[in-house]
């Protein structure tokens, strides 16, 4: 981003090209941080939540990147099993895999790369080698499968491989794919979609942990066809409670041996179980909360002015990520303080640490992504800006026991102490 002048007239790019009107100028805002999340009561209604000061830098521990300074070209975090997945061109190859190289010439893609699985303590699990071109590099949900693309003779859209590993690093699954798979997101533990380089998009099954299918195309119809009441949850069981949608914005709720109707202004998108109760708290729509007793009691309601996208309990609050700040609500429904993104987050995602009784929070984008060690009082113990995460990948954090693994670009994976 960049604001100029050119001939007497102020310009401001970002992206797009700006001009201010003739003969008037524009006004610059200045971001000024702050130390600790701000107070409701010291923000109006319409005032924007300050950000975070991220001056507070977290303890490196370690950061591993390729020893010949090369980027990866793919590298996936296993949460399950505390590990990280790294796939790249095989460093030091045999004399063997030489002759097998070299006789491989007329395939422009066969050159040897190698998927390295390590822990968390940077000790090398196991690794695994291929004569192709990587194409995409996934773990499941669960860590019991790592799916691995890879390039065929031909051109992109030509038919290639996804290659399936248990968690030990043995291959046990080969499927071939209408064309190279380029990605894969996974809905559920137990179901995933990969994207293919034609763009279409193939599920992936699990029939039992360590076991995955790829679907065919009657089979990929069925998985995508429209919700019969639009978006929310369809069925959910949280504790005693147990949800099964009978309308666009209506629910038969299960609990305790009572069976009730529950009527609500908009879909249901989130259920979570009150600590230390036998309540329920829901997420109503984009914009309200409700937390409802095992008759159905309302026992307080809130609405916010901005989306909602997520709630993170931590036993005696809960922490509202919206689309530029986090807002904390006590656990009897009252607004404490607001704390802002930094500018245009694209990821905002917290995970509550109880041996530090504080919320481990990540928010921005691949240009400033901020990790910040905030209390339920708002206090900040840590915080600290990286530049080059990844977030488009969705797995650009994960948090091991006293530490935290961030990947950071293309080049570098560094763990931190909490």
């Amino acid at each position: 981003m960049r604001l100029f002048q050119y001939q007497n007239q102020l310009f401001f790019y970002d992206g797009y090209l700006w001009a201010t009107p003739s003969g008037q100028e524009w006004r610059t805002f200045e971001i000024k941080p702050v130390e600790n999340a701000t107070s409701i009561s010291d923000l109006s209604i319409d005032s924007s939540s300050p950000q975070i000061k991220a001056d507070k830098p977290f303890e490196e521990l370690w950061c591993y990147s390729n020893p010949d300074e090369k980027r990866f070209d793919f590298f996936a975090l296993d949460k399950e099993n505390k590990r990280i997945c790294i796939g790249k061109p095989k460093s030091s190859l045999t004399a063997q895999e030489k002759k097998q190289e070299e006789a491989s010439r007329e395939n422009a893609f066969a050159y040897w790369h190698e998927i390295i699985c390590y822990d968390y303590a940077l000790n090398q699990i196991w690794s695994k080698a291929y004569l192709s071109e990587l194409t995409c590099l996934a773990v499941s949900p669960e860590g019991d499968a790592i799916f691995i693309g890879l390039w065929h003779n031909g051109l992109a859209y030509d038919p290639a491989e996804l290659i399936v590993l248990n968690s030990k690093g043995k291959e046990y699954a080969r499927f071939t794919t209408p064309a190279n798979p380029i990605s894969i997101v996974f809905e559920a533990p137990e179901s995933g979609v990969f994207t293919d380089f034609n763009g279409a998009q193939n599920v992936l099954k699990r029939l039992k942990p360590g076991e995955w299918i790829p679907l065919d195309t009657i089979e990929v119809d069925d998985v995508h066809q429209e919700k019969e009441y639009g978006a929310g949850i369809d069925q959910i069981t949280r504790g005693s409670f147990s949800l099964k949608r009978t309308g666009k914005k209506s629910y038969q709720v299960t609990s305790q041996q009572t069976v009730f109707d529950l009527k609500v202004s908009a879909a249901i998108y989130e259920a979570i179980t009150v600590p230390g109760s036998d309540n329920l708290l829901l997420r109503v729509g984009n914009k309200s909360i409700r937390v409802i007793s095992p008759t159905g009691e309302a026992i307080w309601e809130l609405k916010t002015k901005n989306n909602i996208k997520g709630i993170v309990p931590d036993g005696k609050g809960y922490l509202l990520l919206g689309k530029d700040d986090i807002i904390y609500v006590s656990e009897d429904g009252n607004l404490l303080w607001r704390a802002g993104c930094p500018p245009n987050t694209i990821s905002n995602k917290a995970l509550w640490s109880p041996g530090h009784n504080a919320y481990l929070w990540y928010a921005g984008d691949s240009y400033n992504f901020q990790v910040t060690l905030v209390t339920p009082q708002g206090d900040v113990k840590r915080s600290q800006i990286f530049e080059g995460v990844p977030v488009k990948y969705d797995q650009e954090i994960d948090v091991a026991d006293d530490s935290f693994v961030v990947p950071i670009g293309r080049a570098k994976i560094c763990c931190f102490k909490i």
